[in-house]
């Protein structure tokens, strides 16, 4: 039984590993991979944290590389997240006028790669869709990227968080799966959060409102959770929850709407 124990903490811990997306890619071999005028994503706020760690929304270091074995065919996968400056003034001769890049204002999307028996890697997708980019996060975080990893289920896991006086956040989970005779990556889970300022019969803010609608689009389930919280101490707060099923067939990620997916 000792040993039994051991195999399955060793198995648990192999499988950390490959999901924390330790990169195994060459650097060189990953660039070869990005499009022309672009470059891998940056996120500018950034500390090293683990997947699912707690952690302070601006202390994060995105990596903008996720390797995985998505379609289970022993090769490595991997995921891209990728961006090009926003000129705001082309030239004709297709160069952009001095000063007139928008500071951190980027086209953002995600690429995903299969990896070949013979080597090297094939784009699967591509998706602009699910892509927030630098400059739209608000006064709050301008760069709204705060997480991008592949969990202990092989979903690809993207988020974000940004506002001003009204707060948001987005997390998305996409995963490599059959439905039908299709297999293709699917939207699988959707949180989408908000926050304000409650206020009282003086229109004076009295507290904090959090509304979050969480998705799991596999089994249908949602739980929409309305938190009031009273004072700046978190503790003293008031949740209202309501659960219930809504089951509908699940939409490919090359499909998906920034209304799908946002709520907007």
């Amino acid at each position: 039984m000792f040993k039994n124990l051991i195999l399955v903490v060793s198995l648990f811990l192999s499988f950390q590993l490959k999901a924390q997306s330790i990169h195994e890619t060459s650097e060189a071999e990953i660039a070869s991979l990005v499009p022309a005028d672009y470059t891998l994503a940056q996120e500018y706020f950034n500390f090293n944290r683990a997947p699912d760690a707690d952690y302070d929304s601006h202390d994060t270091n995105v990596s903008s590389v996720v390797e995985y074995d998505f379609n289970k065919d022993d090769l490595l996968d991997l995921a891209l997240l990728v961006e090009k400056p926003i000129c705001y003034n082309l030239q004709a001769d297709g160069s952009c006028g001095k000063e007139s890049w928008d500071w951190g204002a980027t086209d953002r999307k995600l690429m995903i790669f299969f990896g070949q028996a013979k080597g090297g890697f094939k784009l699967f997708l591509e998706t602009t869709e699910p892509m927030l980019n630098q400059g739209e996060g608000g006064a709050a975080s301008p760069d709204p990227l705060e997480t991008f990893f592949v969990n202990q289920k092989g979903s690809i896991v993207l988020s974000y968080w940004g506002g001003s006086s009204t707060k948001w956040g987005h997390t998305f989970k996409f995963q490599y799966r059959k439905v039908g005779s299709a297999s293709d990556f699917y939207v699988v889970g959707i949180t989408n959060m908000y926050e304000d300022w409650s206020r009282n019969a003086d229109d004076e803010p009295n507290g904090m409102l959090m509304f979050e609608t969480d998705k799991n689009l596999i089994t249908g389930d949602v739980i929409e959770t309305e938190s009031l919280i009273l004072s700046e101490d978190e503790d003293f707060k008031e949740d209202k929850v309501k659960k219930y099923k809504v089951k509908a067939p699940l939409v490919r990620l090359s499909d998906a709407t920034s209304e799908f997916l946002f709520g907007y």
